[in-house]
């Protein structure tokens, strides 16, 4: 994304080489305004510069504050303090929030509730966990980094299932096998699907 608004901003620079030339490309990110700006100094070289909302920031602070990945601390301190210097209106702060409901305590203890995830004739039982993931910042904010993500295990008649860590060997990367409910759902329905075709092809 601000790749790509650089390259625009540079591209509306003239080629001769002269100082006061400048050049701006402008994004609507989720209701602020992304503004990279490029100009031309005497000696030839480009020089860029970045707003956010009409606030200039540095690149580095600009990509963490619209770096989407929740896991990630250094992304989420830098928007709260964005949050607390820059309030916004509550109609631009709200986020989807998870879908996981607390049980009653139980002797002291907060339980989250599990979930039935029933695909056909082998219904499972769905958990919430959190894994150790290895991330790559989606806007390269910063170098892959291992964060704390939220997913879900599945288990039937109290053995588990499926669900833990899937890791990409070709970049190294990890993420929860189950993210959503719908994850799991879609994943349980294959498996069964395989099953009975398996069966079908050993039956004929």
């Amino acid at each position: 994304m601000i790749e790509e608004l650089e390259a625009e901003a540079i591209a509306q620079l003239v080629e001769e080489e002269c100082g006061g030339v400048r050049g701006m490309a402008m994004l609507n990110h989720q209701g602020m305004v992304i503004e990279v700006r490029a100009r031309r100094r005497k000696e030839g070289a480009a020089v860029l510069g970045y707003r956010y909302d009409g606030v200039r920031l540095e690149r580095a602070t600009l990509l963490l504050l619209i770096c989407p990945e929740e896991a990630c601390e250094r992304s989420q301190a830098v928007k709260q303090q964005w949050q607390t210097h820059r309030p916004v209106p509550p109609a631009l702060q709200r986020r989807t929030r998870s879908s996981l409901k607390v049980a009653p305590s139980v002797e002291g203890a907060r339980l989250f509730e599990e979930v039935l995830v029933d695909s056909g004739a082998e219904p499972c039982i769905a958990r919430p966990a959190s894994f150790n993931c290895h991330v790559a910042c989606p806007v390269n904010a910063h170098k892959p980094a291992t964060l704390r993500k939220s997913g879900w295990d599945l288990f039937r008649n109290g053995k588990y299932v499926a669900g833990g860590v899937v890791r990409r060997p070709e970049t190294g990367e990890s993420s929860p096998r189950f993210s959503s409910i719908r994850d799991a759902t879609h994943w349980l329905a294959q498996s069964i699907s395989t099953t009975e075709q398996y069966h079908g092809t050993c039956r004929s």
